[in-house]
């Protein structure tokens, strides 16, 4: 349900994540001038402008929001079909496919958080976040994808993302990535 705050005149907020950031919402004029409080708005927060039709995306961080007019393609897709360690540009598009074949599952392990440092932009803080998306096509019941963690980058919650043999399989997954110190990251697992 969309809601109001009292720190944020001229926005509609009409969605947030667990953390309580602004995902989603609407204001009257460029989010540029209305939308700069720090530590409301997640990266890659989107908002419209409800007098242009246009949508700006949060490209800077929480703790200082950069507005970039966002194109229609918001997150790189990137196919995985063998066990690999991700690239941190790859998770930074925020969505891995992965269908394995052979009958086996696959394990994803995560970039170094060096790396990960690296592929975000200087002002990425500290308790900034991001998500970042696993979704198992594979219908094969064995071919089940697990991420772990790497250098620097530290798996919270079960990284099993089940095959999507049967409608009952969590063949989906988000994390939210949160920047712990510096190159460390924690995954922690939403969904």
């Amino acid at each position: 349900m969309p809601r109001t705050d009292s720190t944020l005149p001229g926005i509609l907020i009409q969605e947030s994540d667990s953390s309580g950031l602004i995902t989603l919402a609407q204001c009257s004029g460029n989010p540029g001038t209305l939308a700069t409080t720090a530590s409301k708005y997640a990266i890659g927060c989107l908002i419209t402008d409800t007098t242009t039709g246009k949508t700006y995306c949060n490209q800077g961080s929480v703790a200082v929001p950069s507005w970039v007019q966002a194109s229609r393609n918001l997150i790189t897709v990137t196919a995985k079909t063998t066990t690999t360690t991700l690239t941190a540009a790859e998770v930074v598009g925020g969505l891995i496919t992965a269908n394995q074949g052979g009958g086996a599952g696959a394990t994803y392990t995560l970039p170094a958080g060096a790396l990960l440092q690296a592929a975000l932009p200087a002002g990425f803080a500290v308790g900034d976040s991001f998500l970042f998306s696993v979704c198992n096509i594979s219908t094969n019941a064995s071919e089940d994808a697990t991420i772990q963690g790497g250098a620097g980058t530290t798996l919270v919650g079960n990284g099993v993302v089940a095959s999507n043999a049967a409608a009952t399989d969590e063949s989906g997954a988000t994390f939210r990535v949160v920047k712990t110190g510096n190159e460390a990251f924690s995954f922690y697992r939403i969904s």
